[in-house]
């Protein structure tokens, strides 16, 4: 398309009626929706308009803001947005909060101390209730004087929440200065948290909990955090008895207390996802107990139990990972299993891991969640490579990159080196780059003339390009700067470029689209035949397969780092 005709086109969109453009904004997302108020003025009228933010705010709001202590009078309905997002409105005699997640618009909602169910809450020696603290949202909080039995449950129907979510509920906290009994200590059996989801009569889903270990207060600051992942032993004396160690197991599932904005602590005490349809008329009960340890405690202040939507949580990191991951080498991914979708991912992406063959590894692109591939030496076809004059097979040291064997050139005069991978192995719908890794240690020939890089897709379409495997003035092994000798068949060739986490070079050989349905082959060839040069000095680790961007960021930055 010319420059007019793009201008043309580009301007037909600010002609459309206000109505639709509110239509199409009202598809995406709140954050969306700002962003595209800056485009011009017309967009900004209907990235502002009712119709645009009505979509963004629950279906239900107007029923829930009807149980509001006061009213939340708003201009526009981005205004309420907002309202909600910034400041939740108490509910219900000011037991409860509501509020929005910005980046969503899920219900977020708070029960107070008083909507909890706290055991011995009401005997004044054991618990008493006190003006808020600040940072609060509710008038009263619970503080505890003296138990030995420390239990505090929560329920709230499904029905509240926003369908198809994932929830975390936390119990948002503070310590006071004459506390005693809620500090972590290898000697002392921990709080458990359980998150119980009972569904309603309406739904066949079974009753499903969850159960894990919480800390409320460290003793040595928030380092600490990292002391409940590991295995740690204590020495106890018991009188008449001599001495007795203990021993506690690392449990990396531990949920550890963390600073809020508003200047109180709060510790996860559990998931759970609510069902898409919204109609669950189930309830999710959350519980923190203490009572096997007997011991006595004092000085929890309790502000509520929040339940609000978690970018982290396993539903949303298991929509990144691919699902159809090759068969891996034996013991590839053993070791502890990662505690969540996030941690698998994580993994996946910071290390490399060996296929069934053990001729080509695999990880995820971190930003796009592709999977990215490295083909051996050992896999690809190498023309003579199998001749010892020609090629020699040299044992690698164990590295990151996983292989064992490189491809040392001795002395040829034609070079070809191919290498395949199925369409299917790659993730759909996603543009690739190949890279032929490589070293070179001496001025073996490699600078002239040009070789030749062709990619042949699964679809049958090829495309090839100029490459040249020594740049200009390569050094040479005693560190002498060899004599160029360019010309102009080196117009327009590509060069290699040093990777900064290995040391290796990489060329790009071109690149590929790989779409939705392909069944086929992805060929990849680079050669040198044609004017009979001898060339020498080449080492091959593999060639690298992995999603191409506008800025390459791959040599420039470590994988997953």
């Amino acid at each position: 398309m010319d420059a007019p005709a793009a201008a043309t086109g580009g301007a037909e969109i600010y002609r459309l009626p206000e109505e639709c453009v509110a239509s199409a904004i009202s598809l995406t997302t709140p954050g969306d929706a700002c962003h595209s108020s800056a485009v011009s003025p017309a967009f900004r009228a209907a990235a502002d308009s009712d119709a645009v933010w009505d979509r963004f705010l629950p279906p239900d709001n107007a029923a829930v803001l009807a149980r509001a202590d006061e009213p939340a009078e708003c201009e526009s309905k981005k205004e309420l947005f907002s309202r909600l997002c910034d400041s939740p409105v108490l509910l219900d005699g000011a037991t409860m909060s509501f509020g929005l997640e910005r980046r969503s618009g899920a219900k977020c909602f708070m029960m107070s101390a008083r909507a909890l169910s706290i055991v011995w809450g009401d005997d004044p020696t054991c618990w008493v209730w006190s003006a808020s603290l600040p940072g609060s949202r509710f008038p009263e909080v619970a503080e505890l004087v003296d138990v030995c039995w420390l239990e505090i449950s929560g329920k709230l129907s499904l029905s509240l929440l926003s369908p198809g979510t994932t929830y975390a509920a936390y119990l948002v906290f503070a310590i006071a200065d004459d506390s005693y009994g809620l500090e972590c200590h290898v000697a002392m059996l921990p709080p458990k948290a359980t998150v119980t989801v009972v569904s309603g009569s309406s739904s066949k889903k079974p009753t499903t909990s969850t159960e894990h270990a919480i800390c409320l207060q460290h003793m040595q600051g928030e380092e600490e955090a990292a002391m409940h992942r590991r295995k740690q032993q204590y020495m106890r004396l018991r009188k008449g008895y001599g001495r007795k160690m203990v021993t506690r197991e690392a449990d990396p599932d531990i949920r550890c207390p963390r600073r809020r904005g508003d200047g109180w602590a709060e510790v996860e005490l559990g998931e759970f996802a609510v069902a898409g349809d919204g109609e669950d008329d189930g309830v999710v009960e959350v519980r923190l107990e203490e009572v096997d340890s007997r011991r006595w405690k004092r000085g929890l202040i309790v502000q509520g139990i929040e339940i609000r939507p978690i970018p982290d949580s396993d539903a949303v990191w298991s929509r990144f990972q691919p699902r159809d991951l090759p068969p891996l080498a034996d013991g590839e991914l053993s070791g502890p299993a990662p505690p969540s979708e996030k941690g698998q991912f994580l993994r996946l992406c910071n290390r490399r891991v060996l296929l069934a063959d053990d001729l080509m590894s695999m990880w995820l692109d971190r930003e796009t969640g592709a999977k990215c591939y490295m083909i051996s030496a050992r896999a690809l076809h190498i023309s003579c490579g199998g001749t010892p004059e020609y090629w020699r097979w040299t044992r690698l040291p164990e590295s990151r990159l996983r292989f064992t064997e490189i491809a040392n050139l001795r002395n040829v005069w034609w070079l070809e080196i191919r290498g395949r991978i199925h369409s299917k192995m790659l993730s759909q719908d996603s543009t690739y780059a190949a890279y032929i890794v490589f070293k070179t240690y001496r001025d073996g020939g490699l600078d002239y003339p040009p070789q030749e890089a062709s990619i042949t897709s699964s679809a049958g379409s090829k495309s090839t390009r100029k490459v040249c495997l020594q740049r200009r003035g390569n050094e040479q092994e005693d560190g002498r700067a060899s004599e160029p000798r360019y010309d102009r068949s080196h117009r327009h060739a590509s060069f290699p470029n040093k990777r900064t986490d290995d040391a290796w070079m990489e060329l790009e050989m071109g690149q590929f689209y790989n779409k939705d349905g392909d069944d086929g082959e992805v060929g990849i060839c680079l050669m040198e035949t044609e004017k009979g040069h001898v060339k020498t000095g080449l080492i091959v680790l593999g060639i690298e397969i992995r999603p191409k961007r506008g800025l390459d960021q791959h040599a420039c930055s470590k994988i997953g780092g």
